[in-house]
C-alpha cells in the first residue's frame, strides 16, 4: 500500500512540473488615442503557440483588425464603445495587423505608420 502511495505521489508531482503545451492564456489588446493619434495598446504582444488576442474597442470610433502579412488572415471590424474580436495562434511566427479605416494607418513598402500591430507567438 506504501509503495502504491509512493508511485502515485511522484506521478502526480511529474505530471505537475511539466509545463502544458496546449497554452490556452489570454492577452488584451485596446484601441485607444483620439482622432489622428489612433494606436493599438500595446501594439507589440509576446505570445506563445496556443495563446489568444482579444482585441477591444473602448473608443467612440470604429475600427478594424486588418491583417498585412502573408502567413495570416484577419480582416474584422470592430464596433465603437465595446466592439471586439479574437484569434488563437496555432503556429509560431510574426503576425503584422493595422486598423484600415480612413486615417487610422498607412502601409507604403511593406512599412505600417500609425495604428498599426504586432503579434509574436513563439513556442513554450
Amino acid at each position: 500500500m506504501r509503495l502504491r502511495l509512493a508511485v502515485i505521489s511522484i506521478a502526480a508531482l511529474s505530471l505537475a512540473a511539466v509545463p502544458s503545451v496546449a497554452g490556452g492564456d489570454t492577452a488584451r489588446i485596446k484601441a485607444s488615442g483620439s482622432p489622428g493619434y489612433w494606436k493599438w495598446q500595446p501594439d507589440f504582444k509576446h505570445i506563445y503557440k496556443g495563446d489568444r488576442i482579444v482585441w477591444k474597442n473602448p473608443t467612440s470610433s470604429t475600427h478594424r483588425v486588418t491583417a498585412y502579412s502573408n502567413n495570416w488572415s484577419k480582416d474584422t471590424e470592430l464596433s465603437s464603445s465595446g466592439g471586439r474580436t479574437r484569434k488563437t495562434f496555432k503556429k509560431t511566427g510574426q503576425y503584422l495587423y493595422r486598423c484600415t479605416m480612413p486615417g487610422h494607418s498607412t502601409l507604403s513598402g511593406g512599412e505600417c505608420e500609425g495604428m498599426c500591430g504586432e503579434v509574436h507567438v513563439a513556442r513554450r
